[in-house]
């Protein structure tokens, strides 16, 4: 839970889903004032794990190593401080984002353990819990065709299919997740968006 005085928002949804667009009109014509920041974080870590996202190898247990530096560093380097000192914090992914790309790969190597519940238990140990996570939701066929050539590892059909199941699972499971429809038109996914940030800012 978070207990600071500032609000954490997250906004979450599989590749090419429109959260991009979302937090660029966020920023740009509705809440300037808000800390915008990003998973893979702009901190040393991040920029590592970034990197790693554009190589040519598959996806394995140690990314999901990687991410938990990069959110370890970004919690206690930006958002913690900024909520401490009254900000709203708005970050694209963030912990659903682990659980939906990252159990997958837990559970093809580590088959005797419960993907959910590994990443919970090295990850929940240094989560701020968000106030609000917006999961902007849409078929997988849909948003892959959104997608660039220059795709991610990650970026492939059948991930993101689990991707998206593993999304919808948590949106039942975690009060402060809201779904928002994303196949409707921008200005429509938008609005509904600002309705949801409006109630907990």
């Amino acid at each position: 839970m978070n207990s600071y005085e500032g609000s954490l928002i997250s906004v979450e949804g599989t590749d090419g889903s429109g959260k991009g667009t979302v937090i660029g009109e966020l920023r740009e014509n509705y809440y300037p004032n808000f800390e915008y920041t990003q998973e893979p974080s702009n901190g040393k870590y991040g920029r590592i794990t970034r990197q790693e996202l554009q190589s040519d190898s598959d996806p394995t247990s140690s990314d999901f190593f990687l991410f938990c530096a990069d959110r370890f560093d970004h919690v206690h380097s930006l958002i913690g401080p900024k909520l401490e000192q009254g900000e709203t914090v708005v970050t694209d992914r963030y912990n659903l984002s682990t659980f939906a790309y990252q159990s997958r790969v837990i559970d093809e190597e580590m088959d005797t353990v419960d993907p959910y519940d590994y990443i919970d238990h090295i990850v929940g140990q240094f989560i701020i819990e968000p106030d609000l996570t917006i999961l902007i939701d849409a078929p997988v066929e849909e948003t892959f065709e959104r997608l660039d050539d220059d795709k991610e590892k990650y970026e492939k059909v059948e991930r993101l299919k689990d991707a998206r199941r593993t999304y919808l699972y948590f949106a039942e499971e975690y009060d402060y997740v809201e779904m928002v429809d994303g196949t409707q038109e921008p200005e429509e996914v938008i609005a509904d968006c600002l309705e949801l940030i409006d109630d907990v800012i």
